[in-house]
């Protein structure tokens, strides 16, 4: 995520903690340093905006979903195997029947705020049909994540926009302690 990559941090965190380790540097060194290296709210928030998710990357999605369901339902906790769940493109990623411009379903099919969580029987079911069936579907899901887009009449470009509004703002309060 934010375009950097995990090992360069665990080849930096490991020299940290053999410093601190040693011995050999203050404390408040060894945290300015960590500060300066990780990426700020800020950065972390602004990356987030038109984040896109792929088949590479479906675990995170899966993870940063779960987190903002598991953070807003604290008594029902979602399934951490990822095999037992599914992500559905809200906006079909076969846009055959949807027929929205290319361009916007290029720009917008695969964002993460574009995916929800659906039973495999459910998504199989519902996979290209049009936004008005699909909330059928959804609003009978236990998963808050999944139900909130039943609010939208349509879903598009304006919806998906607007959705990612609302899960960045879930994202930010559940990675509240980031710089």
């Amino acid at each position: 995520m934010a375009g950097l990559t995990a090992n360069k941090y665990e080849v930096f965190f490991d020299k940290q903690a053999k410093e601190i380790f040693k011995d050999s540097l203050p404390v408040e060194d060894i945290i300015k340093r960590i500060s300066e290296e990780t990426i700020s709210r800020e950065r972390f928030k602004s990356d987030l905006v038109g984040f896109e998710t792929s088949s590479k990357k479906t675990t995170i999605t899966k993870y940063i979903l779960r987190k903002i369901e598991d953070h807003s339902s604290p008594e029902k906790k979602m399934n951490k195997d990822n095999k037992a769940i599914n992500l559905e493109h809200i906006m079909p990623q076969n846009n055959s029947i949807w027929g929205v411009d290319p361009d916007i379903h290029v720009k917008y099919v695969n964002r993460l705020a574009n995916q929800t969580f659906l039973l495999e029987e459910y998504n199989k079911s519902v996979s290209n049909k049009k936004f008005d069936i699909k909330k059928t579907v959804y609003w009978k899901s236990s998963v808050r994540l999944t139900k909130e887009p039943c609010g939208y009449s349509q879903w598009g470009q304006d919806e998906i926009e607007d959705w990612e509004l609302k899960l960045i703002t879930q994202i930010m309060e559940v990675w509240k302690n980031l710089a």
